[in-house]
């Protein structure tokens, strides 16, 4: 390999370098401002030695195949780069010594570049690429093709090591339009990247690198692996393992810019996997067989997090005044845990004490929606240290997993206050679908469904609207948050609200649209109507089964427990649901599953008892016309809860009779029962779509009250059109029975 030593007689626009050219006078600097040095050729080389300034406006490129050698290895050398450094594909980088780029200096490592490092000569002249504030930097290697940043000494002891220091600005100075990026590379073998204190930089983007620390084998410590100071920016896709910290992360909270964000990361064979401190998001991430997987250490957000198989999950201390930053605290503050799977770790899944041991922060840390189970000393342990008893501490567990619960797996110390009395938890296995392969996945096959499944927080943001209505309390299928790192498959989730008894007296006629069709069992009036199954709440639920002509069947208390509870439900499958007179307020419940199909087809009868029940599993509501569409021929009757249809005689082409305004249609909505009466006998019915309408609300009489009954023979009363009353009853022995408000010249009362 030839030797070629760099010049100063750099005249032209652009110098190539080949095997025939050989500059002999050696210099200390490329001075030649507005000029590009192309540097081409293999198998040559460049040695700098002693020392070297690349000047401002200079543009370096290094071609492909090119080795780039900076100092020497017994020499004292450093390189300042005030300008541009391009590093082509698969050019080598040796750095013998300290490599500095200051102010809007740039380098650019292309895909397959190879950096190595040689030996420090002290324990105190660490090899290191330096980037000042305005310094930029891109590293952009390939899948297939990565940079590789390579330390050729002893990685035994831990003051060995090449790192790449990135200088920070105070945010104050911040320049949001500058960025930095790093993809697909290597730092093995004590090569780190590492972020000092002196501030922040924003629009990172690392991704796709393998980060690796050394440990001193004699102490058993390890150096921190990764360590930004950032905000707007992303780290994602990386992998960081056997070091002292595999990732020291700190954001920054401001309106001025976004929050630091790692994500979807791996992270393992660590002491402490992540050190996290202020405002920093951490989400999605695979962290496992470190000694501690997170410690937090100020207000975070850890959200989605797998974290299994650590001695502990989640760790934090009382806020303490750190000596290099004696205005701020660090401790749990008010980070939000939500949504983590803790699991098999050999300690603690969250282990931590709240309070201050100064006077500047206040610790209120929230614990909702996690599945924390099989750790082998509990669940949570918190207790409290606090020398500022003002400040009040607290913290807010509720909506998690936690099998054996009654066995104390949460552990409150003295003056811990918990923001609720009831912690909502579910208190079974959460049926993972293969632990034993690291699939922490919720199990929803033919025998088993997650208990986890649609059973987090129903208004996870505490602004008291539930999921139903309120997008930010839902999985991104639109229902309800799951409990643990990963939801559950799509699916569909219906909320009923029952009415109390003093709403329609207390009925609802109604159906599942959303059925689970795939578990064994989840589809028996049982288990549908099990949230209300309390004889003091609920006084029967009545159905007729899809092509039945007998009378109905009624699941109600009876000798200490429910009839007919085992019946099979369908969509198609209405029934009228009766609450007790004395029930004061309204209950609600979910059912999970998936809509049924439009197209689903159910049984018509001629000659029944009761007429055929069936449920209307349309999402769009529509006219009756529209639901039917030529079906209403063979139909003379159709009466829903607050409207009915009926022919003037039961004849085929007699016209429909129904008390509705002028210009407006009777509707059907999801969810709603609707009982017909046909012609014709043992027929296949399927709901027709054809488009969507406004619901039709029937106004409610004033003047007039009666009690509904769960069933009601509707009366056709013709007005005079020119003298209409404003409400009419129909009252037998002095009692009204039923009324209606007068809308046109034909009234129906129910």
């Amino acid at each position: 390999m030839k030797k070629i030593i760099l010049s100063s007689l750099f005249i032209a626009l652009f110098f190539v370098l080949n095997a025939q050219t050989t500059l002999d006078y050696e210099s200390e600097c490329f001075q030649e401002g507005g000029h590009t040095l192309g540097i081409e050729g293999s198998p040559y080389y460049v040695d700098l030695t002693p020392s070297v300034l690349v000047d401002e406006d200079c543009i370096l490129i290094i071609d492909e195949d090119v080795e780039f050698i900076i100092g020497d290895e017994e020499e004292n050398s450093i390189m300042n780069v005030y300008g541009n450094i391009t590093f082509s594909s698969n050019s080598v980088l040796e750095i013998n010594d300290d490599v500095t780029f200051h102010q809007d200096s740039y380098l650019k490592l292309e895909d397959g570049v190879s950096v190595s490092m040689c030996p420090a000569v002290s324990t105190l002249d660490l090899r290191m690429l330096r980037f000042w504030s305005l310094a930029n930097f891109d590293f952009i290697g390939t899948e297939l093709n990565r940079i590789n940043f390579d330390f050729e000494g002893d990685t035994g002891e831990v003051s060995d090591g090449f790192r790449i220091r990135i200088y920070t600005s105070d945010f104050s100075q911040l320049d949001f339009e500058r960025s930095d990026s790093m993809k697909y590379c290597n730092f093995e073998n004590g090569a780190r990247m590492v972020k000092y204190y002196s501030g922040y930089r924003c629009n990172q983007t690392i991704s796709n690198c393998i980060f690796e620390g050394i440990y001193d084998t004699t102490q058993n410590v390890g150096d921190m692996c990764f360590d930004i100071h950032a905000v707007s920016s992303v780290v994602s896709n990386n992998i960081f393992r056997n070091s002292g910290y595999g990732i020291e992360a700190r954001g920054k909270d401001s309106l001025e810019c976004d929050d630091l964000v790692v994500r979807d990361n791996e992270v393992y064979d660590n002491q402490t996997g992540m050190n996290i401190l202020d405002y920093t998001i951490i989400e999605t991430n695979n962290i496992y067989e470190n000694n501690t997987a997170v410690y937090i250490a100020s207000t975070i957000v850890l959200k989605n997090n797998l974290l299994y198989e650590n001695h502990t999950g989640i760790t934090f201390e009382a806020s303490y005044e750190h000596q290099l930053e004696p205005a701020h605290d660090f401790g749990v503050g008010e980070s939000k845990i939500i949504n983590n799977t803790i699991y098999n770790n050999s300690g603690w899944g969250i282990q931590g004490e709240i309070g201050s041991l100064t006077n500047y922060q206040t610790d209120h840390p929230e614990i909702r929606n996690n599945i924390v189970t099989g750790n082998t000393e509990g669940a949570i342990n918190i207790t409290h240290y606090d020398t500022y008893p003002v400040n009040p501490d607290y913290v807010l567990i509720k909506y998690n997993c936690i099998e054996g619960i009654e066995e104390d797996m949460i552990e409150l110390g003295a003056g811990v206050i918990s923001d609720t009395d009831d912690f909502y938890t579910v208190n079974a296995n959460p049926q993972f679908v293969d632990p034993a392969n690291d699939d922490y996945s919720l199990k929803w096959n033919s025998t088993t469904f997650s208990p986890c499944i649609d059973t987090g927080d129903p208004d996870f943001d505490d602004d008291g609207d539930e999921w139903d209505i309120d997008p930010d309390d839902c999985d991104a299928d639109g229902t309800p948050l799951d409990m643990g790192a990963i939801p559950a498959r799509e699916h569909e989730c219906d909320k009923w609200t029952m009415p109390n008894g003093n709403t329609n007296k207390g009925y609802k006629w109604m159906c599942f649209p959303v059925i689970n069709r795939d578990t064994a069992d989840y589809d028996l009036s049982g288990n549908l109507f099990s949230e209300i199954m309390n004889p003091l709440l609920l006084d029967y639920v009545q159905w007729v089964p899809n092509g039945d002509i007998g009378n109905p069947l009624n699941m109600e208390y009876e000798d200490e427990d429910w009839t007919n509870k085992y019946q099979d439900f369908i969509s198609a499958q209405g029934c009228k649901v009766k609450m007790q007179p004395g029930v004061i307020q309204f209950h609600s419940f979910n059912i999970s599953g998936d809509l049924e199909e439009p197209t689903e087809t159910f049984t018509i009868r001629t000659n029944t008892n009761t007429g055929n029940w069936l449920g209307y599993f349309i999402e769009s509501t529509q006219s009756v016309q529209e639901a039917f569409g030529d079906e209403m021929d063979n139909l003379y009757s159709i009466k829903t809860q607050t409207w009915s249809m009926v022919r003037k005689k039961p004849k085929e082409g007699s016209p429909w009779i129904a008390s509705i305004p002028p210009g407006v249609s009777a509707t059907l909505s999801y969810g709603d029962l609707v009982i017909v009466e046909a012609f014709d006998d043992n027929y296949a019915f399927e709901w027709h779509y054809i488009g969507s309408s406004s619901a039709y609300v029937r106004e409610n009489p004033e003047y007039f009250s009666y009690e509904e009954k769960a069933d009601y023979m509707p009366i056709i009363i013709e007005h005079d059109p020119t003298d209409f009353p404003t409400e009419v009853g129909v009252l037998i022995n002095g009692e009204c029975k039923g009324a209606a408000v007068v809308v046109s010249d034909m009234t129906q009362i129910n």
